[in-house]
């Protein structure tokens, strides 16, 4: 294994992995021995940090399964990024109201000089609210073009 690994216990039932300069902390297992504070792995070689002393070592296999739960943690991280997820629609609203809010000043200059919003400002907002009636909202909105100031 040519990986470069480093492995720290928490001594909480939980390690930091990181796995070629990518970190995944917290890292729950119960496959490194209470007495190790850290494992160094070059690829080749590495060093175990006991509590109390250091040893040498040539074989990872050892550690092998706190790389698998690094990967478990991985892929639970990921699971849950994914049910906490805003729904689409939410996603595509909250894209609109930023359009709307980046157009605000339109309208607020329009109105400090007492002057009619333009009708293309106008349509164009009014665009931007009426996206959540199109046939495809939210997976195929067809956003309106911005008019040039």
């Amino acid at each position: 294994m040519s990986d470069k690994i480093t492995i720290i216990n928490n001594n909480d039932g939980t390690v930091d992995v990181n796995l070629n300069g990518k970190n995944v902390e917290n890292v729950p297992t119960t496959n490194l021995d209470l007495s190790i504070h850290a494992v160094q792995w070059y690829g080749d070689h590495g060093e175990v940090e006991y509590n109390d002393r250091n040893k040498k070592i040539t074989d990872f296999s050892a550690f092998e399964s706190i790389i698998s739960d690094r990967q478990a943690e991985i892929d639970r991280l990921a699971q849950e990024a994914l049910d906490n997820e805003p729904p689409k629609e939410e996603k595509v609203r909250a894209e609109r109201n930023g359009l709307l809010t980046s157009t605000d000043w339109i309208v607020i200059k329009h109105v400090d000089l007492g002057q009619s919003i333009p009708q293309e400002w106008s349509d164009y907002r009014q665009a931007l609210r009426d996206i959540t009636e199109q046939a495809g909202f939210p997976d195929n909105v067809d956003w309106p073009t911005e008019p040039t100031v």
